[in-house]
């Protein structure tokens, strides 16, 4: 018998491609390196309990860095971290508190999701014939705080809440904040709520994931319909395609401007925003396109002989326009494989005789297969279902860990450990950032100068991406690794030195104000016009950044480090010793005693070795600076009041600074 059979979303591959995506490792107790039996080992979303010898085996595991934890009765909880293709040793501490263990166990709600469609939408109380806003008015669902335009589910933060439009993640839920959704109403087919017990599949959405269905357009003819309210008005044209299939477009704009510039009005805020829609269907559904977006552009005026401030001086406020933006690209294609046409027609609308079987992976359903046809072998499709599941969630997985690859690749770029340019090519295409034409290198370190509530470093790298994504198409940003302070690496992919230059810009503006309570450092390296030189703009970003946190400048670019750019090429392990022969015996004595010494160096050479004026700098007397130089020509052996002495104690300060060590500024104890 002749069989038809259609699998969504399938590619077959080796089954030695598994093979990197394996994580086996031993766990064993610290003290007396004994196997640990029954241990608990977590990798991301997966798990696996160590055996008699203490081996375990994690498949299936996503790409890039992943949260480590293992746990077993009597000892102490293991943190740490993992990837894929890695063997790891963990050797778990004993609890020797003691104390009694308690086990709990339990079962996932498994009830079905919340599904609302448009009508049901128009009439909900609250909902403002909006989308997003009914999901706002629900049970366990929290309204955000006017501007942040989020969604909060069952307590949890509103960036712990997935939204997709035709599965394609939504960046921007609202205009500015909450005025309205980023899709009208009227475009929307149907919206499913899954609250909490998402799958890993969409990251961080630990609160929910929203799914919003566009409508398909009308095939039979044409349609034009509107909306006005008192903020924007609205227009949703549908009608035939081609392969019997259907378009529907839908755009929406406000008229805050309009009615201004219409009425002669002097606002002093003028915000505009619209959205765009377009998607279409064709008549079997084996395609679909969808495209959608928004524009918001918010313009402040300001008149500074305006005196309704009540005599308050505004003359330095300055007028500014702010613009975010977004669009996303979706693209489907359903294959299906049929003796004949008229099979393969069946086997899409899913008419009578046709089966289906779903592909599942763990408790995930990543798929489906249709077949027609009696007697098929029920081991064969067993078989091929379990091939075509772990398929799909392959080609998923590079998707689903991006996020940690992106901060793996920053790290290795910023810390030096990757220098070959092929590696680089490759990593970063990896993470969907195309550096064939060159590109640049950007950096941000924050440091808290009081007590931050919450987890202020992850703010710093979510602010940084929301800046960087408006404004450069392709750039990708992770955190890197710093003792103290949170440091970000930017790679934006350009041939054009002016992107650099609006990249840092955009830094500027809106990271200081949006991170308030932290002090920001932003440097920029020069352009690299092929991939062989990225990793020197790495290099020039990190020299900048240390530069400019110890002199209090920025932004600064590469060009602008003056001397220090002739250490560049110098060696880590030469600028160390050279800054141990040099500055380190000051550091350790300022350390110690909580004296001033490296800042008296610095002070008396910007001050052309002159003591009276270093005096006035320090705001001290000028016998105390005579003092500190002989304690500098003790303890370094280099005598400051000479000129080969200041020539080698300003180059080991350049070189603590490019090493990025922290210079001493403490209260002086020392007595003359």
């Amino acid at each position: 018998m002749r069989r038809a059979l259609v699998v969504a979303a399938v590619v077959l591959a080796p089954t030695a491609a598994h093979a990197d995506r394996r994580v086996t490792g031993s766990v064993v107790d610290d003290a007396t390196g004994q196997p640990v039996a029954g241990a608990l080992v977590s990798l991301g979303a997966g798990e696996a309990t160590t055996d008699a010898s203490g081996r375990f085996e994690l498949r299936d595991v996503p790409f890039g860095r992943l949260e480590l934890i293992a746990i077993a009765d009597g000892y102490k909880p293991y943190f740490g971290a993992g990837r894929a293709g890695t063997e790891l040793a963990i050797r778990m501490q004993p609890d020797t508190a003691g104390g009694e263990v308690i086990h709990v166990s339990g079962q996932r709600p498994s009830g079905p999701p919340l599904h609302l469609d448009t009508s049901e939408i128009r009439n909900l109380p609250g909902a403002g014939n909006d989308a997003l806003r009914a999901l706002q008015s629900l049970p366990g669902v929290a309204r955000t705080p006017y501007g942040l335009g989020g969604l909060a589910l069952r307590g949890t933060a509103p960036r712990d809440t997935k939204v997709y439009l035709d599965g394609i993640e939504v960046p921007l839920l609202y205009h500015f904040g909450g005025l309205a959704s980023f899709v009208p109403t009227a475009a929307v087919d149907e919206l499913t709520l899954e609250p909490g017990g998402a799958s890993v599949r969409y990251g961080r959405g630990l609160g929910g994931v929203a799914h919003l269905t566009s409508r398909t357009g009308r095939g039979d003819g044409w349609r034009v319909g509107g909306e006005l309210s008192l903020i924007h008005a609205a227009a949703i044209a549908e009608g035939p395609g081609p392969l019997k299939g259907g378009w529907l477009v839908g755009v929406r704009r406000s008229y805050f401007d309009a009615i201004e510039e219409a009425a002669g009005l002097d606002l002093s805020l003028a915000p505009r925003y619209g959205d765009a829609q377009l998607r279409w269907e064709s008549g079997d559904g084996s395609w679909m396109v969808l495209l959608f977006g928004s524009d918001d552009k918010l313009r402040l005026l300001h008149d500074p002989t305006d005196t309704s401030t009540g005599g308050i001086n505004t003359s330095n406020v300055k007028s500014f326009d702010y613009t975010q933006r977004f669009a996303r690209l979706g693209l489907r294609y359903r294959a299906v494989a049929g003796a004949t046409q008229a099979q393969e027609s069946k086997l899409t609308a899913k008419e009578k005789g046709v089966e289906t079987i779903e592909l599942v992976l763990g408790d995930n359903t990543v798929g489906e297969a249709r077949y027609l046809g009696d007697g098929v072998d029920s081991d064969t499709l067993e078989v091929m279902s379990a091939f075509a599941a772990l398929e799909v969630e392959r080609a998923r997985s590079d998707e689903w860990g991006n996020e940690g690859a992106v901060s793996e690749f920053i790290k290795a770029l910023l810390d030096g450990s990757m220098t070959e340019t092929e590696d680089i090519i490759a990593r970063a295409g990896e993470v969907g950032c195309d550096i064939s034409r060159g590109g640049g290198v950007l950096m941000v370190r924050a440091h808290a100068g009081s007590a931050q509530e919450g987890d202020w470093r992850s703010r710093v790298v979510d602010m940084t991406l929301r800046t960087i994504r408006a404004i450069a198409s392709g750039a990708i940003a992770g955190m890197g690794e710093s003792e103290e302070g949170a440091v970000v690496g930017i790679l934006v992919p350009t041939n054009e030195e002016d992107r650099l230059v609006k990249v840092e810009e955009a830094l500027e503006r809106e990271l200081p104000r949006s991170l308030s309570g932290l002090t920001v450092t932003i440097s920029r390296s020069r352009l690299a016009t092929e991939p062989s030189q990225i990793e020197r703009a790495a290099r020039e970003a990190h020299l900048a950044l240390n530069v400019g946190e110890a002199e209090g400048r920025s932004p600064i670019a590469f060009e602008d480090t003056g001397a220090y750019r002739l250490l560049l090429g110098t060696s880590n392990e030469e600028l160390m010793s050279f800054y141990s022969e040099t500055v380190e015996p000051l550091v350790a004595y300022d350390e110690q005693y909580e004296t001033d010494l490296v800042a008296t160096v610095e002070a008396y050479l910007d001050s052309d070795a002159n003591v009276p004026a270093t005096a006035k700098q320090m705001f001290t007397h000028r016998h105390t600076i005579r003092y500190r130089l002989e304690r500098v020509r003790d303890l370094s052996g280099h005598d400051a009041t000479a000129t080969e002495g200041r020539e080698r104690l300003g180059l080991g300060i350049k070189a603590m600074r490019v090493l990025g060590i922290a210079s001493p500024r403490g209260r002086s104890k020392e007595r003359a």
